[in-house]
């Protein structure tokens, strides 16, 4: 009787209770400091010893996007490869996720959640472009969940 409780309690956990990130089919959207947040454009380069990828995704969609400038971003700093990345990984210095809002100043810096709960993923990467999909959460006011394609921006 009890392998039968246990069997049927074990089977009742979802895969959602095991993973700490759930993606959304849905372009980026979310909240940063407070206020409805969606992804419509983006660019990503590479770290000067090409071992990172920084992403910047933009409500809008500016052109040229590699010289866009926004007030509420999200920011993503992962290897520069292919892969799941977790956050709070301790594995791996440097993978970050920032909701930034420079409108909104506490002291002289500007407004910036960074997300400790969630993951992004790399889907491809190519000369010209990269797509993945991200969920990373701070708190009830600053999470972004969705997917993503960004434009290669050398140096930007």
């Amino acid at each position: 009787m009890l392998l039968v409780f246990v069997v049927t309690v074990c089977a009742s956990c979802s895969e959602s209770d095991s993973k700490p990130y759930s993606f959304k089919d849905q372009d980026v959207k979310g909240k940063i400091a407070e206020t409805a947040w969606s992804y419509t454009s983006g660019k990503f380069r590479y770290s000067n010893d090409q071992q990172f990828i920084y992403i910047t995704l933009y409500p809008t969609s500016d052109n040229p996007v590699c010289s866009a400038e926004e007030l509420r971003i999200v920011e993503i700093a992962v290897p520069a490869e292919v892969g799941l990345y977790k956050l709070n990984n301790t594995d791996i210095p440097g993978l970050l996720v920032f909701l930034r809002d420079n409108g909104v100043t506490i002291g002289s810096n500007p407004f910036t959640a960074i997300a400790e709960k969630g993951a992004v993923e790399i889907l491809s990467i190519s000369e010209t472009g990269l797509t993945g999909r991200v969920d990373a959460r701070n708190n009830s006011d600053n999470y972004v969940n969705g997917n993503f394609t960004v434009t290669f921006c050398p140096g930007s």
